[in-house]
């Protein structure tokens, strides 16, 4: 992994919700930059995330690394925050 994309990586993690562990988001937001999708969503899942992420999911044609490694970043935040779910009933 390029230096510059994981300096790009870790400026962009910022402070996630306290329950959620930097270096989780972090590792994710890597095995994502890396093509390693299903290694991605499910150390997310494990925390409790629920993200599920498509298997084409990664370069964009012509995208710049550094703004890949940013995008991955963010899509590390959204799929490691926490599943919300409803007070719902069960049939």
């Amino acid at each position: 992994m390029p230096l510059e994309a994981y300096k790009a990586i870790d400026e962009n993690i910022g402070t996630p919700d306290e329950s959620i562990s930097r270096d989780t988001v972090l590792n994710v937001a890597i095995l994502l930059f890396m093509g390693y999708v299903d290694a991605a969503t499910t150390v997310a899942e494990s925390i409790g995330g629920g993200g599920g992420t498509s298997s084409d999911w990664g370069k964009e044609k012509d995208e710049d690394e550094r703004e890949r490694a940013r995008r991955c970043a963010n899509h590390a935040k959204w799929l490691c925050k926490p599943i919300k779910r409803s007070k719902g009933y069960v049939r």
